[in-house]
């Protein structure tokens, strides 16, 4: 009953495995609360995008109706708070003080901009156009913030690392995911373990950005335990 349930509802199935992943990570590093439920919350209001997703994208099947459900916010506070702390497990990181450097958080907005001029005044297909969106502010915080560099390739890896791993174990399970749910027509046809490309490209820039979204908009900075 519970495969019939899941291979009616993959999207759903994806969002407990990356649900499991982040709760796994917090409970060992519950000192990290901060940063896993700013990053978690935040990227939970990303839910709404899914109903441009849905139309250029993929068409998931979901619990509550056609266009927009609970799992869209589920998975988004997943897909944040995963690289907000799972790297600092790793690497035996915590937030440290304040950074006494300024600078100027708004210069993220870039890639927000750009994003929107791709995504409605080229209409690119929405994630290609948020990977580039994504992708600006990465690297606007990588040059505003030297210090966080390794937050910021740590929340990329380690991200893209697991959400592969997630979307691998949804396909042993439903392993007609991708050719039944999503629009084939806008992806390159390249697979890595069945994950289509653009999946791993999102997820990079995404991991860039969220991994250090805490410190950066807090101005905190990333030390290693003593």
């Amino acid at each position: 009953m519970i495969i019939e349930f899941f291979s009616q509802y993959p999207y759903t199935l994806l969002t407990l495995f990356l649900l499991i992943f982040a709760f796994i990570f917090y409970l060992i590093r519950r000192d990290l609360w901060k940063s896993f439920w700013f990053a978690g919350v935040l990227t939970m209001f990303f839910g709404f995008f899914e109903l441009a997703y849905s139309q250029d994208y993929w068409h998931p099947s979901l619990l509550l109706s056609n266009s927009l459900s609970i799992e869209d916010f589920f998975i988004c506070f997943a897909m944040g708070a995963i690289p907000a702390i799972t790297y600092k497990v790793f690497l035996k990181l915590k937030n440290g003080d304040r950074v006494k450097k300024d600078y100027k958080r708004r210069y993220a907005l870039i890639g927000v901009t750009v994003f929107l001029i791709l995504w409605l005044g080229f209409n690119w297909v929405t994630p290609y156009a948020a990977s580039i969106g994504l992708l600006i502010v990465g690297l606007t915080i990588w040059f505003q913030r030297k210090d966080l560099r390794v937050g910021i390739l740590g929340g990329a890896i380690s991200f893209t690392l697991l959400y592969s791993l997630a979307f691998i174990l949804t396909l042993q399970l439903v392993p007609n995911f991708v050719d039944s749910h999503w629009i084939l027509e806008v992806l390159s046809g390249v697979r890595t373990f069945g994950v289509p490309v653009e999946e791993i490209l999102w997820a990079f820039p995404f991991g860039m950005c969220l991994g250090v979204a805490y410190e950066y908009v807090f101005k905190k900075t990333i030390t290693h335990f003593k």
